[in-house]
């Protein structure tokens, strides 16, 4: 397998790391920051079931170490192959500097990744959002 195209977007957030790392840490916040990804979720098991657009459903897992300051979306779409998205939450000052890491497989086209990206964009600030508002 060839090496991935990767985009990596990173947001400065006001807000103690500790409460951001939490935030992200607990999947019931994902459709609240990251709808786009998952408009729902429920528990399933070790897991959860994330709902997107137009009914789709998918399994989730997180992969969350607090000393690292890493949360980690692991994800199987109907195709069944698991795919991971990376994120990193780190100490910027009093508040924290969040590392949000997508790979692109080589079947998306330039306006695909192009689309991606800028939800990945639109969901860092709606996170900074939330975790500011404490």
């Amino acid at each position: 397998m060839s090496a991935m195209r990767s985009d990596t977007q990173t947001i400065t957030i006001d807000a103690p790391r500790a409460d951001v790392f939490a935030f992200l840490a607990d999947a019931n916040n994902l459709p609240r920051w990251a709808p786009n990804f998952a408009s729902a979720v429920r528990p399933d098991g070790d897991g959860w079931i994330a709902e997107a657009g137009g009914g789709v459903e998918f399994r989730v897992r997180l992969a969350v170490d607090p000393g690292q300051g890493t949360v980690d979306i692991h994800f199987t779409p109907a195709d069944g192959r698991e795919r991971s998205i990376f994120g990193r939450v780190l100490p910027n000052g009093d508040g924290a500097e969040f590392l949000f890491t997508l790979f692109h497989s080589d079947r998306r086209t330039a306006d695909d990744i192009a689309r991606a990206n800028a939800e990945v964009g639109e969901e860092l600030r709606r996170l900074k959002g939330f975790c500011e508002e404490g």
